[in-house]
């Protein structure tokens, strides 16, 4: 047998005898990995079996042992370096170093060679884990670098980390943010990182049980978890030059379902879990501080606010409150005062009212504090709101009907790394638990109408759903909150393939726009006027590559429509005027909402096909119609 299957199974046999220590059984890494399996049983021996539980590896840095280790497996650096905090003129870097020294970061811009080369420095010391944080400034914004760092001896750490700085307000880029929960360290999913960063990410939002920990009097334990990810070379590979932001969920911060309750320091252990979130993450700032703990906090890139709250420090359900009085101030306060195109609020837990555990453990145990936070959005018009959340093991897609306002979409996923699995929810626009997977948004602010992307990504980069939201859609402007008619809609959500559908009236005035999305392209729905009668101006708007059929029916009266794309059309009466537009409304000639780029090659245009149903159709007894889509038939 080989020495690193007979250490292999050692380690294995040690693990099990620290389970009770550890709450769950730390998965071990393979002898063979890099970097963390030479070390990791250093890292259990001498830190995470100590009877101190306040140790880290600052108090045994001179051990002889470890030095050894160091030296035989070349390692520079006990983590990172990490991204974080960047703006359109800073940066900063997080890492922790194997001693006390000296640290030099040197940023180089790509795209200019005569460049100054400006160098930025900082001393590390013992305390804060031997951790530190230094910064870059004076940057252009949008603009890519590459960051080396070394100490008194010469280069240290991973080299040539390329990253880019954040564009500046009012500058309309593109870019993307990743985002999950659920990561577990699993050395057969550490994988994932690399898949992430092949993305390119602008940024990455860890949403909550980013280790699970579950100790929380046990810092020497949440320390020795910290370091194992953070010396892994794929997580290396993302972090060193994708911006990271993170909050903390149940298994991070306490353990499951845990709730901080009202007061900043009782319990005991909760200002020194926030101390160790501290030390290993770059965030921008961690709550209120000394005097309020937390981890909530908000950044900008470009015209896109984020808001990363903390249902955990302050979570009283019994009092009513996820989030504190403070942090439920400030968030009130940051979303009203926002000027963003789009306003992102992160948890670590689901918003939707259809929650599992019938809300025990989500933002649905406390609706009144739920609805405060909502209402703020309905009567202050703001625009652009985008909910993201973590913690069940798939991904998931909500819309969360207001009354008063415009639909909130939720973007949940958290399987970063798991194996545990939680089953999908029939609720959702879309629910998935196959593998391991992440969150991506596409923000692309270049257009007239800015569009956020929502995209489900496997952890072997396969696309298996996505989600597009313009500007408009998150707007109280196309919608008449008092006394204007309103409808329902009979439909399925999910076509062949599980491809989403949906239909949503945008009411202005006196007109309505029913706007029809289809990912399989064939598809019918029922409209209902549910209270109040139908607008002077009725108009469907199909969000379609071509359109060959289209009708609309009250139930005494077809009428048929199309748009020109084929000959055989000719032969057919068109009692419908189809127009084919663009994203802006200006006509588009041609027969589909495709461009060529050469021989079998095409661009999707993004516009729509737009019906007027005349008012012969929607008479003082008309209550409903149907309408009927194809948009190329299967031949």
């Amino acid at each position: 047998m080989r020495i690193s299957s007979i250490l292999f199974i050692f380690l294995s046999y040690t693990l099990l005898s620290l389970h009770s220590l550890t709450g769950k059984h730390p998965i071990p890494t393979p002898p063979t990995d890099p970097i963390v399996g030479p070390i990791e049983p250093y890292l259990f021996r001498q830190i995470l079996k100590n009877k101190n539980l306040d140790d880290g590896i600052a108090n045994h840095w001179r051990d002889p042992a470890l030095q050894k280790l160091i030296q035989e497996n070349g390692i520079q650096l006990f983590g990172g370096p990490i991204l974080g905090d960047v703006t359109s003129t800073t940066a900063k870097f997080w890492l922790r170093a194997t001693q006390p020294c000296a640290i030099s970061l040197e940023i180089t811009e790509t795209n200019s060679a005569n460049a100054p080369i400006p160098t930025f420095k900082t001393r590390v010391t013992e305390a804060n884990d031997l951790t530190v944080i230094i910064e870059a400034n004076g940057l252009r914004s949008f603009t890519e670098y590459l960051a080396n760092f070394s100490d008194e001896n010469g280069p240290i750490g991973r080299r040539n980390n390329l990253f880019r700085t954040s564009p500046a307000l009012g500058q309309k880029e593109r870019f993307s943010v990743a985002f999950g929960g659920g990561a577990r360290y699993n050395p057969s999913k550490e994988i994932i990182w690399k898949t992430v960063a092949s993305r390119k990410p602008h940024a990455f939002l860890f949403l909550g049980d980013n280790l699970y920990q579950d100790k929380p009097t046990h810092r020497n334990l949440q320390r020795v978890y910290y370091y194992r990810r953070q010396m892994r070379p794929e997580f290396v590979e993302l972090t060193a030059t994708t911006a990271c932001y993170a909050i903390w969920d149940d298994h991070d911060f306490g353990a499951n379902d845990v709730s901080g309750g009202v007061e900043p320091f009782n319990p005991a252990w909760k200002l020194p879990v926030w101390k160790v979130f501290k030390e290993n993450w770059p965030n921008p700032y961690f709550g209120g501080g000394e005097k309020q703990p937390g981890c909530w906090f908000d950044f900008s890139i470009g015209d896109v606010d984020f808001f990363m709250t903390d249902g955990r420090y302050y979570r009283d359900f019994k009092k009513g409150t996820m989030l504190g009085p403070v942090q439920k101030q400030w968030l009130k306060e940051k979303l009203s005062n926002s000027k963003a195109i789009f306003k992102v609020i992160a948890s670590g837990t689901l918003w939707t009212e259809t929650a599992d555990k019938g809300g025990k453990d989500s933002w649905w145990g406390v609706p009144e504090e739920r609805e405060e936070i909502f209402s703020l959005i309905d009567e202050k018009n703001i625009g652009g709101v985008i909910l993201l959340s973590a913690d069940r093991h798939r991904t998931d897609v909500y819309k969360i009907k207001r009354p008063n306002g415009y639909d909130l979409y939720e973007f949940e996923t958290s399987k970063l790394t798991n194996n545990h699995t939680h089953g999908t929810k029939k609720e959702a626009i879309f629910s998935y638990n196959k593998g391991n997977f992440f969150g991506l948004l596409d923000f692309d602010l270049t257009k007239k109408d800015p569009e956020m992307t929502f995209r489900c990504i496997t952890m072997e980069d396969k696309e298996v759903y996505n989600l597009t939201l313009r500007k408009s859609q998150l707007s109280h402007s196309g919608i008449k909150l008092e006394n204007g008619p309103k409808f329902n809609f009979d439909y399925r959500e999910k076509g062949p393939h599980g491809s989403p559908n949906s239909i949503e009236a945008v009411v202005k005035d006196s007109a309505v726009a029913f706007e029809v999305k289809s990912g399989f392209g064939i598809g019918s729905g029922k409209i209902r006027v549910s209270e109040g009668n139908w607008p002077k101006k009725v108009v469907v708007r199909l969000h379609l590559k071509g359109l060959e059929g289209f009708s609309v029916s009250n139930g005494k009266k077809i009428l048929e429509g199309f748009h020109m794309s084929n000959k055989s059309n000719d032969a057919r009466k068109e009692e419908l005027k189809i127009r084919m537009l663009d994203a802006e409304g200006k006509t588009v000639e041609g027969k589909y909402l495709l461009k060529s780029l050469g021989p079998n090659k095409f661009k999707r245009i993004e516009g729509y096909y737009e019906a007027t149903i005349p008012k012969s159709l929607l008479t003082e007894y008309t209550k409903e119609i149907e309408i009927r889509w194809v948009d190329f038939y299967r031949r």
